[in-house]
């Protein structure tokens, strides 16, 4: 293969490359290690790389190389490294994708040895209770907790807000929380902003009042 490739290509990519190259592949071949300098010489291989050295492309004489290095580029072994290269490029995110996965589950079996819970966890495991099916603890807060009064809402994160969803706003009933997007003035005077979780609420004003309510009250059904 790297025959075919000889005189065709500038350098690095004259006949002393293609003979380190190959006795290094040979090495691995037969059990050696893979180090830094084999896996540049595989990655320079890569067809893109081999393309981006053809001699004078623009001539016709080059035009004819590219033609014949392309060709080459196709068998597997190339195409290997091609694929090796593109490996390597995402290696940095996906070491950090890696790790963040290891000291998350690190950080959960801690957790777990010595029985304690972090805010998060008590948001989470609450949000998921009430999105059980045949929940208990939906309607025992209900019962609990009549009126909900969310203060700062614009800070609401999804989960904060799933779970007064899922606490104080039914389905056909008439309620103080207003789902519409983005920020706008409804006919009573009332004021709808964005929360973080993608949905609106809104902040009530009293008419005739000196300020403004930064909650908001959501009755739940009786």
């Amino acid at each position: 293969l790297f025959d075919r490739l000889e005189g065709k290509l500038n350098k690095p990519y004259k006949g002393e490359w293609f003979d380190s190259a190959a006795a290094r592949i040979a090495g691995f071949a037969a059990g050696a290690g893979l180090d830094r300098e084999l896996l540049e010489d595989l990655i320079a291989l890569a067809p893109e790389a081999l393309l981006g050295k053809v001699s004078n492309p623009n001539s016709r004489p080059g035009a004819e190389r590219e033609r014949q290095v392309r060709e080459v580029t196709l068998e597997p072994f190339f195409q290997i490294c091609g694929a090796l290269g593109e490996a390597v490029e995402l290696y940095p995110e996906a070491l950090k994708q890696e790790a963040v996965r290891e000291l998350s589950s690190a950080f959960e079996a801690r957790k777990l040895r010595e029985n304690f819970q972090t805010f998060d966890d008590l948001l989470t495991r609450v949000h998921r209770a009430l999105r059980r099916p045949g929940s208990t603890l939906l309607p025992a807060l209900r019962r609990r907790f009549p009126v909900g009064i969310i203060d700062e809402f614009q800070d609401t994160d999804p989960i904060q807000y799933e779970i007064f969803h899922s606490l104080f706003l039914h389905p056909g009933e008439r309620s103080s929380w207003s789902e519409t997007p983005g920020r706008r003035s409804t006919p009573s005077g009332a004021e709808t902003s964005q929360p973080t979780g993608g949905r609106s609420a809104t902040s009530t004003r009293r008419e005739g009042a000196s300020t403004r309510s930064t909650a908001i009250s959501v009755p739940r059904r009786r």
